[in-house]
């Protein structure tokens, strides 16, 4: 579903914005995370973070300009593909308790089911698949590249980190995707920025920094409430931090 949602919103907005909805997922992840464990009480430091990381959000959309039109629905779909990450990060770190699965075994499991369900839904949603002939091989290689390193390569690593180090370390890699698609886009794709997209993504990052307790401590654990971890690694490494996997 993320996928997809982010092949649609691009055809509405720029990468550059994409890449700062990308770096919400660490808040759409503890929502959930919150949500799940509905015995624990959020922290006044973890309603701030969510309370920033809105309001960022809020300052990316430009709500004082109007929202509407297909900028707004691309934005919407953006925000269902973090949510989307947010379940998913919850969902991985479920079933590497529940059952003995490595991360490649998690990875390809999940990788071949999303293809199973995609080779049904597909055709029903965006009609029958273009000629092979059609396109230039540099639309195919760019596809497998995709393919090899941003989702399956990627996925194996973030899901061991998420194995080692928990769930909050595993959602920080979507630090890197608001500047790397900024810088990306405008240099690669000659995509221009408004004032308000940059600045919200900082916002949203300084959100997310205050929610995990970046600046009270260093450590991936977070508690929440009474004191129980709400992010508790499946497997830790030998430093006993998840350091060496969040590198």
């Amino acid at each position: 579903m993320p996928f997809t949602l982010f092949g649609y919103a691009e055809q509405r907005v720029p990468s550059v914005l994409a890449g700062i909805w990308n770096g919400t997922a660490p808040l759409t992840t503890l929502v959930v995370t919150l949500i799940a464990m509905r015995s624990e009480r959020p922290s006044r430091r973890q309603i701030a973070g969510l309370l920033a990381g809105f309001a960022g959000v809020l300052v990316v959309l430009g709500v004082w300009n109007g929202v509407g039109g297909s900028s707004l629905a691309g934005q919407l779909m953006l925000l269902g593909a973090v949510t989307c990450y947010g379940i998913a990060f919850n969902y991985t770190r479920w079933l590497m308790k529940r059952f003995e699965l490595s991360p490649l075994q998690l990875s390809v499991g999940q990788l071949t089911m999303s293809t199973l369900q995609l080779l049904i839904a597909a055709p029903l949603i965006a009609g029958a698949p273009p000629s092979p002939l059609s396109h230039s091989p540099r639309v195919y290689l760019a596809v497998v590249a995709l393919g090899v390193f941003g989702t399956g390569i990627a996925f194996a690593l973030n899901n061991h980190v998420v194995r080692t180090a928990g769930i909050t370390t595993g959602s920080m890699v979507t630090y890197l995707p608001p500047f790397v698609g900024a810088v990306a886009g405008v240099v690669v794709l000659h995509e221009h920025l408004t004032w308000n997209q940059p600045v919200g993504g900082l916002i949203v990052l300084l959100g997310v920094g205050i929610s995990q307790g970046l600046f009270v401590r260093l450590r991936p654990r977070q508690e929440v409430g009474g004191g129980q971890r709400v992010d508790d690694p499946v497997q830790r490494d030998p430093a006993g931090d998840g350091a060496r996997a969040a590198v």
